[in-house]
């Protein structure tokens, strides 16, 4: 018998049919930040660079929003370059309302998974971001714990992996 997970309760129900599991409802679902229209089937969920499987691209470390709108709200954040605005097309997508946060992508944080360090890259910013107050030009390193400032909205960077514990 397949399983099927409720995902608002988290409850986990059985097929009868004995067929894959399956979501039903027809809202989006969330994947690496990114809104994906839900499937029949989770397992053929694109994701990131063509993988099929959710559980393939490691979170490093996570953005939350600590100041301006989506206040609490966590964003995740994956090997190499991540891509931050509010457009369709970047990795970590900021949209909760900061019109100054550039749709574009024009900031990102970079993993680098050989250093184990993250570092915020500006990619020509009408407004460079902002590391803990200092302007950002072109790029700067980022420690956990520091408040990052992309327009309006600031944003604690929580650091998972590191050269102690990392995906290698």
């Amino acid at each position: 018998m397949a399983k099927q997970t409720d995902l608002e309760s988290g409850e986990v129900k059985t097929n009868k049919t004995g067929e894959k599991p399956v979501i039903t409802d027809a809202e989006t679902e969330i994947i690496g930040n990114k809104p994906n229209p839900k499937k029949t089937n989770p397992d053929e969920t694109i994701l990131v660079g063509g993988l099929k499987n959710r559980d393939a691209i490691p979170t490093v470390g996570w953005l939350v929003v600590w100041v301006g709108e989506g206040q609490g709200i966590s964003h995740n954040l994956f090997p190499g370059l991540n891509k931050i605005g509010r457009g369709d097309k970047c990795d970590v997508r900021v949209d909760h309302g900061d019109s100054s946060i550039s749709r574009e992508g024009h900031v990102g944080v970079t993993y680098d998974e050989e250093a184990h360090d993250f570092t915020v890259v500006n990619n020509s910013s009408k407004n460079p971001p902002r590391i803990n107050k200092v302007a950002i030009h072109t790029q700067g390193e980022l420690k956990s714990g520091d408040i990052l400032k992309i327009g309006k909205t600031e944003l604690v960077f929580v650091s998972f992996c590191s050269p102690e514990r990392n995906w290698s």
